[in-house]
């Protein structure tokens, strides 16, 4: 199997060294590819070609780490971002776990602080990769009459119709109407397959003039810009219908399994997910970690329970997953100000 590329990005020349030569890469399923020394050399890099992975500082001159993993999240779609900073930038760490960073790794960096973090990227991306085809199979579900004619329209420099873009979504739906991340997957690869074209067809494009016998490469690149960006757009309406649905479904698993001590791995196995995507999901899409979210679902319902029913505390407790009465009043305390007995007077 094909290893994770990987791209790092420190302004740091003596962090780059360490990371070059970490022991890591030798038996993981990661390759150090790249390294940039900012994250406008970074975009540069990523424009070029696909990473799966980039580890990325917070403070650098220009543009910092969290303005570049806002970015990747924006642009690239399968890219993984993790940080990589001191714990005196925790805070700024916090913002890109915000952004959407998979996993924060705490300088100075050891073989230990890379393993670990670089297991919980691999998680993400098996999953990725185990749920989506290879671009040739998911290319197979647009019509090539459709592709021609949008890439007809963009080597014109014409505007693409809001009503062929609709015809590639619809097609890529009838074929798939209850999977919504191959939809996704389907317009990527068109938007890939266009851009390949076009890098094919741009040096004898500059020789090619308009009516007013004007060269015109520039006015091409604006409007092949515009183009890729209304296919990029429809693509990530689609992936945000992919996490808002796959949220949704967990979110049903857990109060279900809301009196479970295991209600994550019962989530897991139900949803056919990994517990470290699931963890990522939620913090991208709800701001907070799955174990706040846990608990606040459990604290919800104990309070519920204290102002409906005549249960015993201990009772409750284990109702709502937790296998001792002291945790769990604990918890209780911390989450509402009171504790069970009093909470209960006072409802």
């Amino acid at each position: 199997m094909q290893k994770y590329q990987v791209l790092f990005v420190d302004d740091d020349r003596a962090a780059g060294y360490i990371v070059s030569r970490s022991k890591v890469w030798e038996n993981s399923d990661f390759t150090l590819k790249s390294i940039a020394r900012s994250s406008t050399e970074a975009l540069k890099i990523l424009e070029k070609e696909f990473y799966d992975l980039v580890i990325t500082d917070i403070r650098m001159p220009g543009m910092d780490g969290l303005e570049l993993i806002r970015l990747i999240r924006e642009k690239y779609r399968g890219t993984v971002c993790v940080i990589s900073s001191t714990y005196t930038d925790f805070q700024y760490a916090r913002e890109g776990m915000r952004l959407g960073a998979a996993d924060y790794i705490s300088k100075p960096l050891t073989d230990r602080k890379m393993e670990e973090g670089l297991a919980l990227v691999k998680n993400i991306l098996d999953e990725q990769r185990s749920r989506n085809l290879t671009g040739a199979d998911l290319l197979m579900t647009i019509d090539q009459g459709l592709e021609n004619r949008l890439l007809e329209k963009i080597l014109k420099g014409e505007e693409i119709p809001d009503e062929l873009l609709e015809d590639a979504a619809a097609g890529a739906e009838a074929r798939y109407p209850k999977e919504p991340e191959k939809i996704a997957g389907i317009l990527e690869c068109l938007i890939q397959r266009i851009k390949e074209q076009m890098q094919k067809k741009y040096p004898w494009l500059r020789h090619f003039t308009d009516r007013e016998n004007k060269l015109c490469p520039e006015s091409c690149r604006e409007d092949f810009a515009a183009s890729l960006g209304k296919l990029s757009a429809l693509s990530r309406r689609f992936q945000l219908s992919v996490q808002d649905n796959t949220l949704n479904r967990i979110c049903t698993c857990l109060s279900a399994y809301i009196g479970e001590a295991d209600a994550l791995d019962r989530v897991a196995e139900e949803v056919e997910l990994s517990k470290d995507y699931i963890r990522v999901l939620f913090r991208n899409k709800t701001g907070i970690g799955f174990n706040k979210y846990m608990t606040m679902m459990r604290m919800e319902y104990a309070k519920e329970l204290l102002k409906t029913s005549n249960l015993k505390i201990y009772e409750i407790a284990e109702a709502c997953g937790y296998s001792t009465i002291d945790y769990f009043a604990k918890k209780f305390k911390e989450y509402t100000g009171a504790a069970p007995i009093q909470y209960r007077k006072n409802h």
